[in-house]
């Protein structure tokens, strides 16, 4: 259990800020590659994450940077043989930032008012998915797989304002992950 307020450690004896596991996501509206670190709660129901995106210039046309934190949910879990854990529902929450000269948070004043529906720099978005990891012994106690479907704000309001021009491929991505909890 952690306690914030006095410092304390958690239940394995760590300080309470280290993170509890890592993980590498491929795509989902993040970055192209995207390690990152995070901590989790009431028996892993409940995740929190910062990831460092990169789209290299050969994907994006400009290498591109981004933070990004994620609250996930986890309600169901499923024990398994030799070790086995599945989770087949995760849903979430994130927030991206986009560093860079050429994204903003408040539209510049080189453009017209109301040129942009949405800020270029800050994205949010939603998310649903699941994992399944197995049991290892050692300094990584678990190591497993995620998968997301992720939809962005902007996406989403797009497609709903235009649903002959957009699909929902356009809406939606998928993400891949790998996870290695401590």
């Amino acid at each position: 259990m952690v306690a914030l307020a006095t410092g304390a450690a958690v239940a394995d004896g760590r300080p309470w800020y280290l993170p509890d596991h890592a993980k590498l996501q491929f795509a989902g509206s993040i970055g192209f590659i995207s390690p990152g670190v995070g901590w989790a709660w009431g028996g892993r129901k409940v995740e929190a994450d910062v990831f460092l995106g990169w789209v290299p210039e050969v994907v994006g046309g400009e290498d591109i940077y981004s933070a990004t934190g994620k609250l996930a949910w986890q309600p169901l879990s499923f024990g398994g043989a030799r070790g086995w854990l599945v989770r087949p529902v995760s849903a979430g929450l994130q927030v991206t930032y986009t560093f860079g000269s050429r994204y903003f948070v408040r539209q510049p004043s080189r453009f017209g008012p109301d040129y942009y529906d949405f800020p270029t720099a800050l994205r949010t978005g939603v998310a649903l998915g699941g994992n399944a990891a197995i049991r290892t012994r050692g300094a990584v106690r678990e190591i497993g797989v995620y998968w997301e479907v992720v939809a962005l704000d902007v996406m989403l309001f797009l497609w709903a304002r235009n649903p002959r021009a957009l699909g929902p491929e356009d809406a939606f991505t998928v993400a891949l992950g790998v996870r290695a909890g401590f």
